[in-house]
């Protein structure tokens, strides 16, 4: 049976590393389609202007962490959907692509087990300074680091969606307590995983370890500032790989560099690339890149998902992960 061609044009701005793996894996999916594709690509983001001058004859945009915003929606003139790689579209404006009736959908869960296994990564290398001894090592110094273990640790989880879920999932064999925040209860998930829903206070009080796993918007802006940090235990530790801003990174640098806290890990800045190299330089941090959810795996399960969106609603069926 012939595949039904589409004969759509779809506009790409994808991630540098990931290239190979889109070409190899992911383009033919759309060009047995019959798909008409431009890809465009950049570390970390493709440049605003060369959207700009993409995007006129378009038809559907798969983007990553492009800032889609009413200048590029207005030059989109032909664009009918976006499908975004990964669950956050605070990037796209959402009220004027509803005002210009653009399918936006999104691709929940498709990091999760990425961005988990990063977040078990930084706990282990944080209490055992991995980075550091590394570091000493291979200018010959022979320093040993008294650390900690995670076992029988208090991890507490603000956002439990698909990436906190993991995270306790793979965590439970290290004999950990959990506290959850989040304004909606999985209470069968808590039952059998043995997790406690808790305040916000509660829980950033009584944390050995905090992770962060709640979308940037007004209510979650500098959600951890001088107020919540100083109420954590002073050998506790605190992890972002959600949103920069989510944390205020001037009250995290002072409460870093004033033993307030034990150290932190950063994946996610205000601003990014990032400029705040005093944060970053901190012996007491660990800083990577937004590299969350940057596994083959990853790109290529959240690309099967985002051109599933673009395919089904071309072929008249309702994404499967349809944001508005």
């Amino acid at each position: 049976m012939a595949v039904k061609k589409l004969n759509e044009k779809i506009l790409i701005t994808l991630f540098k590393p990931f290239y190979d793996i889109f070409k190899k894996t992911l383009l033919p999916l759309l060009t047995e389609k019959g798909f008409e594709v431009v890809l465009k690509i950049g570390i970390p983001t493709v440049d605003k202007n060369i959207i700009l001058n993409n995007i006129k004859d378009v038809r559907a945009f798969i983007v990553c962490s492009e800032f889609i915003d009413k200048e590029v929606l207005r030059e989109a003139n032909k664009l009918k959907i976006i499908s975004k790689l990964g669950v956050g579209v605070d990037n796209i404006d959402l009220i004027e692509a509803k005002k210009r009736n653009i399918a936006v959908t999104n691709t929940p869960g498709g990091n999760s087990i990425s961005v988990a296994e990063l977040v078990i990564g930084m706990m282990i290398s944080l209490t055992r300074q991995l980075p550091i001894s590394d570091k000493k090592m291979k200018i010959n110094e022979w320093d040993p680091y008294i650390g900690s273990e995670i076992n029988g640790k208090t991890l507490g989880i603000i956002g439990l969606g698909n990436i906190g879920k993991e995270i306790i999932k793979r965590l439970k064999c290290f004999n950990m307590k959990f506290l959850a925040y989040d304004i909606v209860r999985n209470d069968e998930f808590a039952k059998r995983y043995n997790v406690n829903f808790v305040s916000m206070d509660e829980l950033i009080i009584n944390s050995d370890f905090i992770t962060i796993h709640v979308p940037l918007n007004d209510h979650t802006k500098n959600m951890i500032n001088e107020r919540e940090l100083k109420s954590m235990k002073r050998n506790a530790f605190v992890i972002n790989t959600a949103r920069g801003g989510i944390i205020n990174e001037k009250a995290l640098y002072n409460a870093l560099k004033r033993k307030v806290i034990k150290g932190a890990a950063l994946d996610v800045f205000v601003e990014e690339p990032t400029k705040n190299v005093k944060l970053v330089c901190l012996k007491e941090l660990i800083a990577t890149p937004h590299i969350g959810g940057t596994t083959t795996d990853c790109a290529i399960r959240e690309g099967k998902m985002a051109i599933n969106n673009i395919i089904n609603y071309f072929e008249d069926r309702e994404p499967v992960y349809l944001v508005i």
